[in-house]
């Protein structure tokens, strides 16, 4: 799984609503993670007069209690703190690498850590099937895995990207958009590597 899964050993995940209009997701654990629509990204601490400030080539990140300021050679983006949620751990779920979910319908994967198997809990959980998967793109720079089913007789595919990416019911942040597409449906939702 690509580094940028995952929260990099921060306890949180933080959402930013930023005008112009993008929402941004960051951890940090002594370097700064940062989830947009576009990308993700890792910042190296900096030297700030006040505050606390993360840059990378042409990218900066600064924040001050529920305030953050992004600058590219895009633009400047405004920021204000708007949810903190606590980042999955193996203890919340238990030989688990990655977690995914999604609503209406309600659904869950979880991939496990030890083999290329994975859970899928679909239907508002009513209905549930484990399935051997193998990987059929993997691009770390970007942040992308494509998965599909080791079975013939249950296709599916499993796309996840290192992107911005918000419940669509609560408004937590996570790290990975995912889309699941099984039995000619198409579900959308969000998840986040589990770190051992």
């Amino acid at each position: 799984m690509p580094s940028v899964f995952f929260t990099g050993g921060a306890e949180q995940l933080v959402s930013w609503r930023c005008t112009p209009a993008q929402d941004l997701i960051s951890s940090h654990d002594g370097e700064l993670r940062l989830w947009s629509t576009h990308g993700a990204y890792q910042l190296e601490s900096a030297v700030v007069a006040s505050g606390a400030r993360y840059v990378k080539d042409d990218l900066s990140f600064w924040n001050k209690g529920d305030e953050a300021q992004v600058e590219s050679e895009n633009g400047r983006l405004d920021c204000q703190k708007d949810m903190t949620r606590q980042a999955l751990t193996r203890e919340d779920r238990p030989g688990v690498m990655f977690h995914g979910r999604g609503n209406e319908p309600g659904w869950v994967v979880n991939l496990a850590h030890d083999a290329p198997v994975l859970t899928l809990l679909l239907d508002y959980g009513n209905r549930e099937l484990t399935l051997p998967y193998r990987v059929v793109a993997m691009d770390n720079q970007q942040g992308r895995v494509v998965l599909e089913s080791g079975r013939a007789d249950q296709p599916f595919r499993l796309s996840l990207e290192a992107r911005a990416c918000f419940d669509s019911m609560s408004g937590a942040p996570y790290p990975v958009r995912v889309t699941l597409d099984i039995d000619e449906q198409r579900y959308q939702g969000c998840g986040q590597g589990i770190a051992p």
